[in-house]
């Protein structure tokens, strides 16, 4: 199918067998149509009052098992006296894309039309175009992202095209929380935001709990007053309020008041909402499933047979049962090209150009990870910044430990943690990324390398790493853990890990800090501990089941997944450096690892993330 975007703005979707479609008969009869009628024997008219469209027999026939049937069989459409024949739910517009397509081999539509492609893939369905629909298919799913995504979904339900609506709904439920928080969701009618809160499977990452659903049906409600005019169980029958939070539900409750007040709704009983978990109407509970993406990109690969291979762009992704621990799907893509990347608030942010020192400016693209699972590079949303901004310093040094704080916007460099460069600065900055402000913190007390800063609400810690390294190519592990004292803007340390490591990889979940591998001075180490900073103690739990060193540790509900990273083998008494694709998932509540998936390809130093 060739689809074309010509100068007015037009969409031209074209036979895949474009070449044996239409012969020069075609055309002419088509030129004989669009000019006076010329031989034209019958016409076809849409719901509408527009002027029915004329067409010859013979074509329509020829190229639509429908007007086949139609006119070969003893129909009274099929005798020639009756010259107009009414196509039911079809609108005349429509229908003359149909023609034109049944002709020629193609039709033009405006462009930016994804509702009215939908529209003419349903008709052309029932008309059994089988060409056009295939045509109109391909397009809509390379139209498919996260800001077109819902569109697309509840147009194929409204159409009654359920292939392309379960694909779709596939979509909206793998990146439901990024399309929760567009403006487009709020603009829903109440029809449809039942059925979008009536998913039974949503991913709203590490946020997943029905409470955030409660929230968005809030934000609905407070930009649709209306509603409350309407009758609302559609709706408040899609939250499962036995899984919703006490205090979740008082806030509701108080909100609804406040709304149905400002409203002035008359219809609105205020009483037949407010007792929510007490109303057997509105306790409906079904089995929802909260599920997580956790991205892996970057990395150094090696083979099957354990060979290095240059640094890799490829990104994969498995979607988590928050609930079990366990991958209900996999993807991945690829990026041309050499890149560098940042996660933030649920977006990868991407440049090329970042290590082209002599460059006065900075080139990032903000993706979701749906854009990225198109292979969408192209999408409108770059950026230029020049050497004053944040994006400049958070590109440029990316050799530094990165410690995010989602919560309040704000990512921390934290001294570099690669040996490759002469001078290890121990500069500490704190970058405002809203507002576009970089404020020098206190710096570390030491030179360090392969160390890890991480923020657990609020508090900021850098932990492990090398102290004393050298070119000489020794090295010294530490334990050593740093927290950054607010009040008196400086480092302190608290207690150490129970091992030393290097290269280690670090998770937070529930206020704890869990510390997983990386180097001792003598091996690569599996032992896994656990930090609680309320206390100042370090608990040892269960090993991974293989040393793991240059990995990452994604934390997904009550799980934990060791990824990838560099281990080693012994055959026949010798030892060998392997680089690893495995994961494996550490179950919180039972204190146990077990094999989760292998990813696509052999990676360490990789970049790993949920979203």
């Amino acid at each position: 199918m060739f689809i074309n975007m010509d100068k007015e703005s037009k969409i031209t979707l074209t036979a895949t067998n474009k070449q044996g479609w239409p012969n020069m008969a075609n055309s002419t009869f088509n030129t004989f149509r669009q000019s006076e009628h010329s031989l034209c024997d019958v016409f076809l008219r849409g719901d509408d009052e527009m002027e029915p469209i004329p067409a010859q027999r013979h074509v329509l026939a020829a190229n639509s098992l429908y007007f086949n049937a139609m006119f070969a069989s003893g129909f009274v459409e099929s005798k020639p006296d009756h010259r107009e024949i009414s196509i039911g739910g079809v609108d005349t517009e429509i229908l003359s894309f149909i023609v034109e397509f049944l002709y020629v081999g193609s039709c033009r539509l405006p462009s930016g039309t994804m509702r009215r492609v939908m529209d003419l893939l349903a008709a052309s369905n029932m008309l059994q175009v089988d060409e056009l629909s295939r045509a109109c298919t391909i397009y809509l799913e390379k139209c498919l992202d996260s800001d077109s995504a819902l569109e697309l979904w509840l147009s194929a339900e409204s159409c009654r095209v359920s292939d392309l609506a379960e694909t779709f709904k596939k979509f909206v439920q793998s990146y439901f929380r990024s399309i929760s928080r567009s403006q487009r969701v709020l603009e829903l009618d109440l029809q449809d935001m039942a059925a979008l809160l009536g998913l039974e499977e949503v991913n709203l990452g590490n946020a997943a709990n029905e409470d955030t659903l409660v929230e968005l049906l809030l934000r609905w409600l407070t930009n649709n007053p209306k509603a409350l005019d309407s009758n609302l169980l559609p709706v408040l029958s899609k939250i499962c309020w036995s899984e919703a939070s006490q205090e979740c539900k008082d806030k509701f409750r108080e909100k609804l008041a406040e709304i149905s007040k400002d409203s002035s709704s008359e219809s609105f009983q205020a009483e037949e909402v407010f007792d929510i978990s007490k109303s057997s109407s509105l306790n409906q509970s079904f089995n929802r499933n909260f599920s997580c993406s956790v991205c892996a990109i970057e990395g150094l690969q090696n083979s099957r047979a354990g060979r290095r291979c240059p640094q890799t762009s490829s990104m994969e992704v498995a979607d988590i049962d928050r609930r079990t621990g366990t991958v209900l799907r996999q993807w991945s893509g690829e990026f041309k090209g050499g890149y560098c990347f940042l996660q933030y608030h649920g977006n990868l942010y991407v440049s090329s150009n970042s290590y082209h020192r002599d460059n006065k400016h900075i080139d990032v693209l903000c993706l979701s990870v749906a854009d990225v699972m198109n292979a969408n590079l192209k999408v409108p949303k770059t950026r230029s910044w020049d050497v004053g901004s944040v994006w400049w310093d958070l590109f440029h040094k990316q050799e530094y430990a990165h410690a995010i704080d989602e919560e309040r916007g704000i990512v921390y460099l934290c001294g570099c943690a690669s040996h490759n460069f002469p001078a290890l600065p121990k500069q500490v900055l704190k970058l405002d990324i809203e507002n576009n402000d970089c404020t020098e913190l206190t710096s570390l007390p030491a030179v360090r390398a392969h160390h890890t800063a991480i923020v657990v609400e609020g508090d900021l810690f850098v932990l492990g790493g090398e102290e004393d390294w050298s070119w000489s190519g020794t090295y010294n592990p530490v334990s050593t853990v740093l927290k950054y004292d607010w009040m008196n803007n400086e480092w302190k340390e608290v207690s150490p890990m129970l091992d030393p490591r290097t290269n280690g990889a670090y998770a937070c979940v529930d206020g704890k800090i869990y510390a997983s591998g990386g180097s001792t001075s003598v091996d690569h180490s599996r032992n896994v501990e656990v930090y609680d900073p309320s206390l100042d103690i370090w608990t040892k739990l269960s090993p991974m089941s293989v040393p793991r060193d240059n990995h990452r540790l994604v934390a997904v509900g009550k799980y934990l997944f060791a990824m990838g990273g560099e281990s080693f083998t012994e055959e026949d008494g010798a030892c060998s450096w392997i680089i690893l694709n495995t994961v494996e998932r550490y179950s919180i509540t039972e204190g146990c690892w077990e094999a989760a998936w292998e990813m696509a390809k052999f990676r360490q130093e990789i970049m790993a993330f949920t979203v």
